[in-house]
């Protein structure tokens, strides 16, 4: 066989281009590191950042980091603000609240007073008698018109679950024109013996 047809013959191997090149390779053989990537990514990076900070009529990123952080520091501040007005209209809805509660209270206690007056020995006990009977509810107080419903009948109810809360008539003593004994007698329950009777 001629030297011709053994050369034919040989198996010629391909030649490495560029796209065939090894991830990491520069082609010359030599492999770059991981910090050679990641310079390389950071150098990347930073004409990046210097592009768009011109763009936006910025002279450096130096001029862009710094107006990235006053915009922070301004939401932080706007949140800080928010927060306390927050917190002051919390309050002042809980001291509007306590002192609408307070008007109902008071509403309520001067009405009691008004229609139980006639009729019980000791309004101040039958008012807490009252209310440990879940009879007075400050629903039954409009803040609007300054009124106070109901409170007629529970009084009527009270005193005919509680008869010992009824005003009582004084005794008149026979001969003597109307006049109550000298000593107190015949003036009726006292409230003294009514607290005593409620343990208050």
């Amino acid at each position: 066989m001629s030297d011709e047809g053994t050369a034919k013959n040989q198996v010629e191997e391909p030649t490495q281009t560029g796209e065939g090149q090894a991830p990491g390779s520069n082609g010359s053989g030599a492999e770059f590191s991981q910090d050679d990537l990641n310079r390389v990514a950071g150098k990347a990076r930073k004409e990046a950042l210097a592009r768009f900070a011109k763009e936006q009529g910025l002279a450096d990123v130096a001029d862009l980091e710094a107006l990235i952080a006053q915009k922070r520091q301004a939401e932080e501040q706007a949140k800080t603000e928010l927060d306390r007005a927050q917190e002051q209209a919390t309050a002042a809805q809980q001291r509007m609240q306590a002192m609408e509660q307070q008007m109902r209270s008071n509403l309520l206690r001067a009405e009691f007073r008004v229609q139980a007056a006639a009729q019980v020995a000791d309004v101040d006990l039958a008012y807490l008698a009252a209310r440990e009977a879940g009879y007075l509810d400050d629903d039954l107080v409009n803040l609007e018109t300054g009124t106070v419903t109901g409170v007629d009948a529970i009084v009527e109810k009270l005193l005919v679950e509680k008869p010992i809360l009824k005003k009582q008539t004084p005794a008149r003593a026979a001969g003597t024109g109307g006049a109550e004994s000298g000593n107190g007698s015949g003036a009726g329950v006292s409230a003294n013996s009514i607290r005593a009777r409620f343990g208050i």
